[in-house]
C-alpha cells in the first residue's frame, strides 16, 4: 500500500515538472517571438529605402506565412517561422490583390491542403483552426481591395504597405503578450496547489491515489480544450469530466479501458462545444496515451 508521502511526491511532481515545462514552455515561447519581432523590424529598416525593396510583397507574405505558423500541423511554431513559407509564396506570388473571394478562398485552401499532405498529416476539412485561417488570409485580401482604392500617388501606397507592416508587428506583440500571461497564469497555478497542498491531502486523505490521477486527467482535457479559449485563463473548466474519468477507471485499469474511457470523454467535450472530435482525434489519442503512461509509472 502506498504512503501519503508517496502520493504527496507525485503531488509535487505534477507541479514541479508538468505544470513547470508550461511555465517554462510559454516564457521561451515570448522570447523567440520577440526574436522574430526584432528580425523583421531590422529587416525592414536596413531594406526601406533601397530602390528595388518590394515592400507590398514583403507585408504580404509575412501576414499570410504567420497565419500558416499559427497552423503548425508539425509543432515547429515559433521555433521555426518559416517552415511552411513555400505555401505563403506560393499564395502571394499567384494571388492577385483584387481576386473575388471566392477565388480568395479556393486558393488559400488549396495550399492549405497541401500543406498538411506535404507534413504527412492528414488533411482535417473542417478543423477549427484551417477555417480560421482562411477567413483571416481572405479578409486581409478584401481589406486591401477597399484600401487600395484609396491610394492615389507612389508616395501614399508606400505609406500604406508601412502601416501594414507595422501593424504585423503589432499583431507580434499581443501574441508574446499572451505567452507571458499565460506563463504567469501557470506559476499562479503551482503556487495555488502549493498553498493548498495540505488542505488537498487532509480532504483526499482515503483515496489521494484519486486526486493525483485527476490533476493529471485534468491537464490533459484542459490541453486539448475544445473552446481553444478557457485554459489556463480557468484552471478546471473540464474538472467534471476528468472526475468522471477517474470514477471510470482507476489507475490500474487496463489501458484499453482507459484510453476509451478518455477519447469518449473528450468526445463528448467537443460535441458540447459544438466542434468535431473526429477531426482531432490523432490529438485525443496522443494526449490519452501521455497521460495514460504517466499514471502506468506512478501507480
Amino acid at each position: 500500500m502506498r504512503t501519503k508521502r508517496f502520493w504527496v511526491n507525485r503531488f509535487n511532481e505534477f507541479i514541479n515538472d508538468t505544470l513547470r515545462y508550461e511555465v517554462n514552455k510559454n516564457e521561451e515561447f515570448a522570447r523567440l517571438v520577440q526574436e522574430e519581432y526584432r528580425d523583421h523590424l531590422t529587416h525592414f529598416q536596413s531594406c526601406i529605402n533601397d530602390p528595388g525593396f518590394n515592400l507590398k510583397k514583403m507585408v504580404l507574405l509575412l501576414h499570410v506565412n504567420h497565419e500558416f505558423n499559427l497552423l503548425d500541423p508539425i509543432g515547429v511554431y515559433p521555433q521555426v517561422t518559416d517552415e511552411y513559407l513555400i505555401y505563403a509564396k506560393n499564395i502571394v506570388e499567384n494571388l492577385p490583390i483584387d481576386e473575388n473571394t471566392e477565388t480568395v478562398q479556393k486558393h488559400v485552401y488549396a495550399e492549405i491542403t497541401a500543406m498538411w499532405k506535404a507534413m504527412c498529416v492528414r488533411p482535417q476539412k473542417k478543423n477549427q483552426a484551417n477555417e480560421n485561417c482562411l477567413r483571416v488570409i481572405n479578409q486581409l485580401y478584401t481589406d486591401l481591395v477597399t484600401e487600395k482604392q484609396r491610394l492615389v500617388d507612389s508616395f501614399s501606397e508606400q505609406n500604406f504597405w508601412v502601416k501594414r507592416f507595422y501593424l504585423f508587428l503589432s499583431s507580434l506583440h499581443k501574441e508574446r503578450r499572451t505567452y507571458q500571461y499565460n506563463a504567469i497564469l501557470f506559476q499562479e497555478e503551482m503556487d495555488h496547489l502549493d498553498a493548498e497542498k495540505e488542505n488537498i491531502f487532509k480532504e483526499y486523505e482515503n483515496n489521494p491515489a484519486d486526486y493525483i490521477f485527476f490533476l493529471y486527467l485534468n491537464h490533459g482535457l484542459n490541453l486539448l480544450d475544445p473552446t481553444t479559449r478557457l485554459y489556463p485563463s480557468l484552471a478546471y473548466p473540464f474538472a467534471d469530466a476528468a472526475w468522471e474519468i477517474v470514477k471510470r477507471c482507476k489507475t490500474g485499469s487496463e489501458k484499453k479501458q482507459f484510453i476509451n474511457a478518455f477519447e469518449g470523454t473528450a468526445a463528448d467535450l467537443y460535441k458540447k462545444w459544438g466542434y468535431d472530435a473526429e477531426q482531432n482525434k490523432g490529438r485525443i489519442a496522443q494526449i490519452a496515451n501521455t497521460v495514460h503512461d504517466i499514471l502506468i509509472q506512478i501507480k
